[in-house]
């Protein structure tokens, strides 16, 4: 049994420049993203054998602990709670067997940042399996951190051999008020989240594809996404397609699988008319790229990043820099391969989507990446979805 009381208030630590970026981001919108593993399994685990599993991930990374307190960018810093168990909720799956509509539901609701811990989990049990979605604030962690922890959380379920002394769902589940959802934009539509998933065979040849072109599977996709924008919004035909690329430091970082933030933005533009065949426009998104995770790009980033800080700047202005610099069309978040077992006794982890991240800026549409058991995935994230986007990616890869 894992003994929740804990002494509360444990240690306190400032937060990096990059945790502060997204921190005052949250200051006019929500800064939050889900990822979701879909599980198969016979027999389905109980709700204690989902909260132990909670239990036993959140007492082994900090970051799965921290509220985040102070009200400027020199005060603002991580306060760690050891009494603050992840809220769980599990519910059915919807009656269409899709995922997509709660995954809406919580890139609309905000985290109270001064609450700890900054996730939560939904289960939507079906027959056969589940989809799990862990909704994670983003400056405590990333992408990968979020998919290496739902297989941590996975892995940790299927190792459950008693759960007899188990303290029950309600007893230890943190479920907080609900705090009102947070846009910058007046009347702003809904969000709709999509999925798909290419299957092994079409993932195995994009890979020996883009090795043949001595490029790489996200510089493909990137071109992808960039000639069906192309195709289905005229109105950017006389413009360039700016990308935001988020760029991991993990493994430079040397930090394997923690769950913190590791990973920082490349913002790129490409041209959108028809005079570049796809792979020259493959080729100009590949040398955009280049040497993105060398320490040089790192050391600069983190400079440039300390510069804007060190004068402790107010809020307003951060959030105003912050908001130009990074004005994007098209997020693409690739998450490559994630290394993972299938299999973990009763239970098979099927897929990982995302990360689902709602974008800051209007008209964004928001791709989620992710390479699971062979087979790619993706997510399309938006308040003002292009009609037929993701479709017609998924058309111009079958055809590379």
């Amino acid at each position: 049994m894992i003994n929740m009381k804990m002494n509360d208030n444990l240690t306190k630590r400032p937060l990096t420049p990059g945790e502060k970026i997204y921190w005052t981001l949250e200051q006019k919108g929500m800064i939050h993203f889900v990822t979701v593993a879909e599980i198969e399994t016979s027999v389905p685990p109980g709700k204690e054998a989902w909260q132990m599993a909670l239990q036993t991930v959140q007492a082994k990374h900090a970051a799965l602990n921290y509220s985040i307190k102070g009200e400027t960018s020199e005060t603002v810093h991580f306060q760690e709670h050891r009494s603050k168990p992840i809220p769980l909720e599990i519910r059915p799956m919807p009656s269409d067997g899709l995922w997509d509509h709660e995954a809406e539901k919580e890139l609309a609701k905000p985290f109270d940042l001064n609450r700890a811990p900054l996730l939560r989990v939904t289960i939507l049990e079906r027959t056969g399996g589940c989809a799990v979605l862990l909704t994670v604030n983003h400056s405590i962690g990333d992408g990968l951190s979020a998919a290496f922890l739902l297989r941590e959380i996975v892995a940790t379920v299927a190792s459950q051999t008693t759960l007899s002394t188990v303290r029950v769902l309600g007893e230890v589940s943190g479920q907080y008020p609900a705090i009102p959802e947070r846009t910058r934009f007046d009347n702003a539509p809904p969000i709709l989240v999509q999925h798909a998933e290419l299957g092994s065979e079409l993932t195995s040849h994009l890979i020996a594809r883009a090795g043949e072109e001595k490029t790489t599977v996200h510089s493909v996709f990137t071109a992808a996404v960039a000639m069906a924008i192309n195709k289905l919004s005229p109105k950017w035909h006389s413009e360039q397609l700016g990308v935001l690329h988020p760029v991991s430091y993990r493994q430079l970082m040397a930090k394997g699988e923690s769950f913190e933030l590791l990973a920082g933005m490349q913002i790129c533009h490409y041209p959108l008319d028809r005079r570049h065949s796809f792979w020259a426009l493959v080729e100009i998104v590949r040398k955009s790229l280049e040497n993105v995770r060398s320490p040089e790009t790192l050391g600069r980033e983190m400079q440039s990043l300390e510069h804007l800080f060190s004068s402790n700047p107010d809020t307003h202005f951060l959030y105003q820099t912050l908001d130009t610099l990074t004005r994007h069309q098209v997020l693409i978040s690739n998450l490559g391969l994630v290394p993972a077992d299938t299999d973990y006794g009763g239970l098979k982890l099927k897929a990982i989507y995302g990360p689902m991240v709602l974008p800051d800026h209007q008209h964004v549409q928001s791709f989620g990446i992710t390479t699971l058991n062979g087979s790619l995935t993706i997510t399309l994230t938006s308040r003002w979805p292009i009609d037929g986007l993701l479709e017609a990616v998924k058309e111009i890869l079958q055809q590379v």
